[in-house]
């Protein structure tokens, strides 16, 4: 008997597509949480760190929206474009503004001497009259992952 190869698989993405496909929970708990303020998102959506579209898929899907999604893993960038969106590798490829610039799970991966540049490229990238909304993780296993540079617990 032979055995099969697989494509490798980048494990941070691996992880995006076992946490949102397999579990029913957090899938509803999600689209519950955004459907609290879906009138917070303008038109056009850029999501940094879209990984698997996750989120952007929630936000889009009637059609009312447009997603713009931004990934530094190859892998998932091929995804998101099968999927339509259009893609960036890096926030300094984008050349044009958004309604809302949303990232979850992004800013605990950026470290503290760049946070400052950080934030003045997503404000770039905002419109006038647009908005940013940010979701980090605060739970107990925050630590548990090693590219986590600072929890942000305060609104």
């Amino acid at each position: 008997m032979q055995a099969r190869s697989h494509p490798a698989m980048d494990m941070n993405l691996s992880y995006y597509h076992g946490r949102s496909a397999n579990d029913l929970f957090y899938s509803r708990y999600e689209s519950m949480r955004f459907q609290q303020y879906d009138s917070f998102f303008g038109r056009e959506i850029l999501d940094v760190g879209a990984g698997d579209s996750f989120h952007l898929d929630l936000l889009t899907h009637k059609g009312d929206r447009k997603g713009f999604a931004m990934d530094l893993n190859a892998q998932a960038r091929a995804e998101l474009e099968k999927k339509g969106y259009t893609v960036y590798a890096n926030l300094d490829e984008i050349d044009r503004q958004f309604d809302t610039v949303l990232f979850t799970h992004v800013i605990e991966h950026v470290s503290p001497g760049q946070i400052y540049d950080f934030f003045n490229r997503i404000v770039s990238l905002i419109r006038p009259g647009g908005n940013c909304f940010i979701i980090s993780p605060v739970s107990k296993w925050f630590w548990d992952t090693p590219d986590h540079y600072r929890i942000y617990d305060k609104p």
